[in-house]
Order: C-alpha cells, then structure tokens, then sequence
C-alpha cells in the first residue's frame, strides 16, 4: 500500500536534492588539480603559483602561508644530506664537528656530514687525499665522487705519481688560484688602527736582526743567504741552526718571539721555499698577535697582491745581501722611518683560516647536479710557474 506524502514534504525533499546537486559541482569545478601545481621563481611582491587558470599571489614557506613581499628567493628542493671524508687526514690535523648545516654555515641549505676515517670511503661523494701523504695505490673512484688534492706545504716537500692522472676534481691548497683556499692568514684592515708610543718602542730596541729556525737546509737556500747578510750587519740566530737558544720550537707565538719584538728591530719571517703565495704563519704572526718589529721576508714574488706594502722588507727586491743590509741599517737608525713601518703595519689585522671556510662551499658544490671537473695532471698544476729554484 503506497503512502503519499503531504505535498510540503515533497517540495522540501525536492529542494534539499537539488541543493546537494549544486554543492557537489561547485566543489568539483574549484578543486586544484596537484599536478598542475607549478613553482616558479619569485621575484618580489610576486609568487605565480598556476593551478589550472587560477594565479595567487604570496610567498609559500615551509609551513604553507602566505607571506607578502618577499625579495626574490627560489624554493630549492630539499636533498639528502652528503658524505665528506678525509682519506688520510694527516695527525697535526682535528675536526671538532661532524654535521654542516645552517647552523655552522649561515648559508648552507643543505646538509653535509663530515667524516675522518676512510671506511666511510664508499658512501662519501666528496673524498679529500692529503698530498703529502697519498697511498701509494690509488683506490677504485666510485661513479659521482669528488676528489680534492689538499696540501698546505711547499712541492719540494712531496711528490704525485703519475697513477693521480684525471683523478682529482678540486684543490684545496695554500695558492690563490685553488678552487678551495687553505690559507695560512688573510690580512684585513682595521677600523681603527692600533696606536702605540713608537718613540719609546725605538729607543728599547738596541739590536738589529733575529731569527729563530730548526731547519737547516731549505729548498729556498735561506740559510746560505743569511751567511752572507751576516758579513754586513748582526743577526742573532736562535734555535738548532745557531748558537742562541730561546724555548721550546712552536708554529705560534711563544715568549721568544715577544723578547724579540722588544729587543730587535727586525726579525727574518723567511721560508724553506720561494712559491707563489706560499706565505706561512712565520709572517702572518705579526699579525695576529701585532709584534711591534719589522718582518723581513724571502718571498714570493707576488706577495705585494696580498701583504700590504710598507708592513714588510722583501729580500727579492734587492740586488745583493749587501744591499739589503745598507737599507736595514738606514731604516734602523732612523726613528721615524723605522716608526712608519710599524704604523702601516699597526692599520691591519690578520684573519686564521678555518675549516668552514672550504667545508661550507664544498657542501654546497656536492650538491649541484653537475658538479665535477678532472685536472688532467695534478702534478702539472702543482709545478707549473710555481716555485723559484735559487
């Protein structure tokens, strides 16, 4: 037996399906279809995010809001973290971190791990070989890798195998020119510059020439020249290679090389080797800790691009031993000559290197796609116009 509706109940059941009806096209027609999502760079006040035939405007963040007027930053995607592995970290080396993110590196938007043993050899897209220590088998280079040739010591003091052909990537090494530099110190100059009473600091000093050195027989012959700079003014050698002894040998600064700053006027900064940029701490020293003397150095050639002038006395710019020794006994005798050199020297500061400084970029280089070159011969770009041979 049919029942028949009261006609109002009708029209209100008529009504509500057509209700429904509407809703549910309305909903279909403005759903954004994911796939045709397109993230484009966004430049500023503006992010074009297309959606079918919709455009909003805005800034999406990792926590999806809206942002407005934002400078024009990509949205680069997120990668897994990269392997860095020293191969044979040498023993005066140490590393207090193992993980290269924003924190240690401002810049960094990815993240690197760090390692320093070498069973970590496999999983590491970037391998770093110590040059004065390379194994004498080269080990199997894993598709994707990249090597780094890291060296801080002159070439005369090691020697690369022809079995290293095409297998670097990278250098990491005291030259300028490296794609990463390890340098011994980076001079800057000061907002202020340092003042002091340099009248007074002349008069204490009553000798002329110091040098402190444990090496005797360099590749730069340093020691044969100071034997002839010896004939024409005093110089006091401390240390295996002379009679004076002052403490213990040390790469910083110790109470030694302070006496020296107090009773000398100038001190020998010499190195074992004459090599474009290879200027080691025996310089920078008086920089970052502001010795009150004047560094004689033997060296490059183009130290002037990175040492200011006026803060040292080159040895190559003079024709003889004899010729240097006439300018360091005018410039010694003469207050305010000698007061110059300290107060040009006084307008800088020195920066130390850090790790950072080359783990922070090689992060970010391990993780572009293409990120790798070959040096067809590393040996090659270690000699080529490098080192002077006296």
């Amino acid at each position: 037996m049919k029942v028949a509706l009261p006609r109002r109940w009708s029209f209100v059941l008529g009504l509500g399906c057509f209700i429904i009806l509407v809703l549910h096209l309305a909903v279909k027609n403005t759903t954004f279809k994911e796939k045709e999502t397109v993230n484009v760079v966004i430049s500023k006040r503006q992010m074009i995010t297309k959606t079918g035939q919709h455009i909003s405007r805005g800034y999406r963040n990792e926590k999806h809001d809206q942002v407005a007027d934002q400078s024009m930053v990509p949205l680069l995607p997120r990668t897994k973290s990269q392997n860095i592995v020293f191969f044979n970290m040498p023993s005066w080396m140490s590393l207090d971190y193992t993980v290269l993110n924003s924190t240690r590196c401002p810049k960094l938007r990815q993240e690197c791990k760090v390692h320093t043993k070498n069973t970590h050899f496999e999983s590491s897209k970037g391998v770093i070989f110590y040059g004065e220590g390379l194994p004498g088998k080269v080990p199997q280079k894993k598709p994707g890798q990249a090597w780094l040739f890291f060296s801080i010591e002159s070439p005369f003091l090691y020697s690369v195998g022809p079995q290293w052909k095409d297998k670097f990537s990278w250098t990491v090494t005291f030259r300028r020119d490296s794609d990463f530099n390890y340098f011994y110190g980076k001079i800057h100059k000061r907002d202020v510059p340092l003042t002091r009473n340099y009248s007074e600091l002349f008069k204490k000093k009553k000798k002329n020439v110091s040098w402190a050195v444990s090496n005797c027989k360099s590749f730069s012959k340093r020691e044969d020249y100071v034997k002839k700079l010896q004939m024409h003014i005093d110089v006091d050698i401390y240390g295996r290679c002379g009679k004076l002894r002052c403490g213990a040998r040390s790469a910083g600064i110790t109470d030694c090389h302070k006496k020296f700053a107090e009773e000398y006027k100038f001190y020998l900064a010499v190195e074992n080797s004459i090599c474009k940029d290879y200027t080691t701490e025996k310089l920078y020293n008086f920089f970052f800790y502001d010795l009150p003397m004047i560094p004689i150095i033997y060296g490059p050639p183009n130290v002037h691009e990175y040492v200011p002038k006026g803060t040292y006395i080159n040895i190559l710019d003079y024709s003889s031993p004899l010729e240097l020794a006439k300018d360091l006994q005018r410039i010694g005798s003469n207050e305010t000559i000698y007061s110059q050199y300290l107060k040009e020297k006084d307008k800088y500061t020195a920066e130390r290197f850090k790790w950072e400084n080359v783990l922070c970029p090689l992060c970010v280089k391990l993780h572009e796609p293409e990120n790798t070159k070959v040096i067809p011969d590393i040996s090659s770009w270690i000699w080529n116009d490098t080192c002077i041979k006296p």
